[in-house]
């Protein structure tokens, strides 16, 4: 005889990016406990955090109390149940890691052992200040639906750093690694480029190059490829390699659009790209502005 389907869920998952190693969902739940007190069969390993509200986890055994100051982890494979003891409805983020993303993150955990091994070596843990922020700025730039490189970037930070919280080691091979990274993002830095990519080319793993690469170089991967990107706008500006049209050389830089281009190039440079066309070229066309 089949075993009876699983019950649905009382939360819904929105998921808000979806990458190569992990995606991030938007929780929300209605504030009704698991229906019937059937378990729920959870797919992946992932990571919750509350932002709004107070629930129970029942897992393995085990009952945690979720709430804002808490994260927890979840196991692949494992059985669970949601129950609200005080009530309301809450909202939480998800992070949930791909094949490749529970694999990265166990190296950088350096798990060993069987493959069955869970990856989470704890159920809860309390959630510090900074580390909520570093959430929010990953779940913010997932909604803003712009660069995947700057959301993965705060993912990753945000998801070794709850993970682990260990402290980088230095070691003989740190700036060979940088290095190599630096050189791959110089010659694709118009492209839309993963962090994935990036630490391929640098021989590490994604989780160790976010961290080594803001330690050696003082910046952030994606800060440093809009960098390189807005330094190619203001010579192309300059030099009036643009088409007339400011779009155009958006998308050609590997902008998603023409307002994330104008937004980055008025923080970096304190005015518009159109502004500075004409400051540049007084002469200039306003097409495009």
């Amino acid at each position: 005889m089949s075993a009876p389907p699983l019950p649905k869920s009382c939360a819904a998952l929105r998921p808000v990016f979806q990458g190569p190693l992990f995606t991030i969902d938007d929780w929300h739940c209605d504030g009704h406990d698991t229906p019937h007190g059937h378990e729920e069969w959870c797919a992946d390993d992932r990571i919750v955090v509350t932002r709004h509200g107070t629930w129970e986890l029942a897992c393995d055994g085990s009952t945690q109390l979720c709430d804002p100051t808490t994260v927890t982890f979840w196991s692949r494979e494992a059985p669970y149940r949601v129950r609200h003891p005080i009530g309301g409805r809450d909202a939480c983020t998800v992070f949930r890691l791909t094949t490749e993303g529970r694999h990265t993150l166990r190296q950088a955990l350096q798990v060993r052992g069987r493959h069955r091994r869970p990856t989470f070596p704890v159920r809860s843990r309390r959630l510090d200040g900074p580390t909520h922020l570093l959430h929010r700025q990953a779940l913010a730039a997932a909604r803003v639906h712009g660069d995947a490189l700057a959301v993965e970037e705060a993912a990753l930070g945000f998801l070794h750093r709850v993970s682990d919280g260990a402290p980088l080691a230095h070691t003989r091979g740190s700036r060979l690694v940088v290095d190599r990274a630096l050189d791959f993002i110089g010659a694709h830095f118009r492209e839309a480029i993963s962090v994935a990519q990036v630490a391929r080319s640098a021989g590490a793993s994604p989780f160790h190059l976010s961290r080594l690469f803001s330690r050696e170089v003082g910046t952030t991967l994606h800060k440093r490829v809009t960098e390189l990107r807005l330094r190619e706008a203001m010579e192309r500006l300059m030099e009036g390699d643009d088409a007339g049209r400011l779009s155009g050389l958006a998308l050609d830089l590997g902008f998603a659009s023409h307002a994330h281009f104008t937004d980055a190039f008025r923080a970096e440079y304190g005015c518009s790209p159109s502004v500075a066309r004409r400051r540049l070229r007084p002469g200039a066309s306003p097409r495009g502005a």
